[in-house]
């Protein structure tokens, strides 16, 4: 008996090879892996290469046999000597991130408008200053032009600079401001005002008439009538009915004297003119608080001669000699010019009359 299972033991070993024969699984097997003993039979049988390959063709234990056939041999580890240096690492491991078509989209945008800016910057430093014109060093004032001749071709007050420090303006109105309400608005107090003006402009020593509007504290226009009362001038009823409110005190210097000139708006220059006339005599003393200094002295009755203005009738008397004072008056359209010296009047009265040119234009 003992015969017969060495010669089929030695049959089926013959015809079944080794490495197929490890894979075969028998009861004894499960019994011992249920149990948690190691199989006794396995641990005579020469290991495999790897453990991967106990699961091939297993199909109960996800062996594969296509893995099999592909799988390779575990190659033994190289051994690298401690004395090998270790290669060198990069110093940027940064992924670079791929710019999608909206960043590309957005930076063309920024770089045009950023060109776009620099180029209007550099136009506007160069052109815009090689166009700007230098700035003279020194300011000269024009030469008034003879007005008695050429009334209209008189030069631009507008364009006589006002130094800087000036008292009054030469290009804009000023305010003569009186408190139309206090104790101080009489004759003398006043005069003393229109003598404090004389003495700035004296200082100021302005190539060309200073204008000044009257006003009261808050700055209200005062009508000439109310003016003409305040300042105790004695003039006819029937005159001051035919002068509107509105007028305007000029102060020029003219040969180191301040002379005072006066425009008065009128209702009809038609009929006012006889009204004047007919009190011509009496015209210096009647307006002699206001246009002269105080102290000067002015006739009761003055004899009147025939001026001319351009084409613009005049009438005037001599006051002074001494300091060229007089009584000058004319009217050009509705307005009534009076003045105190040849001089000062014909600059006023050119004013008056490019003023009218330049209204009438518009």
């Amino acid at each position: 008996m003992g015969n017969l299972n060495s010669i089929f033991k030695k049959k089926h070993e013959e015809r079944v090879p080794a490495e197929e024969l490890q894979d075969v699984r028998v009861m004894q097997d499960d019994i011992d892996e249920l149990t948690g003993k190691p199989s006794a039979r396995k641990a005579t049988q020469k290991p495999m290469e790897s453990s991967d390959k106990a699961l091939v063709g297993n199909p109960f234990l996800g062996g594969d046999e296509g893995a099999a056939k592909d799988a390779e041999p575990l190659k033994t580890p190289r051994i690298v000597p401690n004395d090998v240096p270790a290669p060198a690492i990069p110093k940027s491991t940064s992924k670079k991130v791929p710019m999608t078509t909206a960043n590309r989209l957005i930076v063309a945008v920024v770089s045009v408008l950023f060109l776009a800016v620099v180029s209007v910057g550099s136009y506007l430093f160069f052109f815009g200053n090689a166009n700007q014109p230098a700035q003279d060093v020194t300011q000269t004032t024009p030469t008034l032009p003879d007005v008695a001749t050429n009334p209209t071709n008189l030069p631009d007050v507008t364009s006589v600079p006002n130094d800087t420090g000036q008292v009054f303006s030469v290009t804009n109105p000023n305010y003569f401001q009186i408190d139309i309400e206090s104790l101080s608005s009489n004759p003398a107090g006043i005069v003393t005002i229109l003598g404090d003006t004389d003495s700035k402009i004296r200082t100021m020593a302005p190539t060309v008439p200073v204008k000044f509007l009257v006003r009261d504290i808050n700055n209200n226009p005062v009508a000439f009538s109310r003016f003409a009362y305040l300042l105790g001038l004695k003039l006819p009823a029937d005159m001051l009915s035919d002068i509107n409110e509105n007028f305007s005190l000029y102060f020029s210097l003219d040969t180191g004297v301040v002379k005072r000139a006066i425009v008065l708006d009128v209702k009809d220059s038609g009929a006012l003119k006889p009204i004047v006339a007919k009190n011509e005599p009496s015209l210096p003393s009647m307006f002699g608080q206001l246009l002269y200094a105080k102290g000067q002295t002015v006739p009761v009755s003055a004899t009147f001669h025939d001026g001319v203005f351009g084409s613009l009738a005049t009438r005037y008397t001599n006051i002074d000699l001494a300091s060229k004072l007089s009584f000058d008056n004319g009217f050009s359209g509705t307005q009534w010019i009076i003045g105190t010296s040849m001089d000062s009047f014909h600059s006023v009265l050119g004013q008056i009359v490019r003023e009218q040119s330049q209204n009438g234009s518009k």
